[in-house]
């Protein structure tokens, strides 16, 4: 201990709180609340919602259904396909969305 102190890695009198500290572990940190379901936004939860409703969903059927622009499916559909939760499944037009999770 006396050579920390010497070396600056610990503070005289600090001795006895720095053995504290080494007691602690990484699992006397709580965990993140962050739940493998959620998802970043409420319109990418609606539009996955949506495409489990209907597999073959066009962008102009969520956009009519959900009541938001083009450019906002567009987003939110590529939010879910970088999560993980779509791909599309065969060609655009006669193709349905693959449900991942």
């Amino acid at each position: 201990m006396k050579e920390a102190i010497a070396n600056g890695l610990v503070i005289e009198g600090e001795e006895k709180r720095s053995q504290k500290r080494s007691d602690l572990t990484i699992f006397d940190q709580k965990p993140s609340k962050m739940t493998e379901n959620e998802f970043p936004s409420m319109i990418v939860k609606n539009v996955y919602e949506a495409l489990k409703l209907n597999r073959k969903a066009k962008y102009s059927w969520l956009q009519d259904n959900l009541g938001v622009s083009e450019s906002t499916i567009l987003r939110a559909i590529n939010d879910l396909k970088e999560l993980g939760y779509i791909n599309p499944e065969h060609s655009k037009i006669k193709g349905e969305w693959q449900l991942l999770k």
